[in-house]
């Protein structure tokens, strides 16, 4: 009996040791956590005052830019290529048409 006691009483010692080190840890945790959000902050804002920062900014604007401006002149030529089959086609049928109307008349 004394030693299930004994057992017992050491299971809920290191059971409250453990519980102990478990909150030290999630303190710390808690700590580096705050700590490394606060340094990834204070280097978000300075990055985003540097010139780096600055010029990279104008340069992706300016590729996006060209990007769309390529994209809608394709679609612009590509709408010209269409429309000018279409009036090929149709500049056809009138002359078709005008050749029928001569042997005819």
């Amino acid at each position: 009996k004394d030693l299930v006691e004994k057992a017992q009483a050491d299971l809920s010692q290191r059971a409250q040791e453990m519980h102990v080190s478990r909150r030290g840890l999630e303190a710390k945790l808690k700590r580096y956590s705050i700590l490394l959000h606060t340094a990834t902050s204070s280097w978000l804002e300075a990055s985003e005052k540097s010139a780096f920062f600055r010029a990279w900014q104008k340069f992706t604007a300016q590729q996006r830019f060209q990007a769309e401006r390529d994209a809608l002149r394709n679609e612009a030529q590509e709408t010209l290529k269409e429309r000018a089959m279409e009036l090929e086609s149709h500049v056809r049928s009138e002359e078709s048409l005008q050749i029928k109307l001569s042997r005819m008349g």
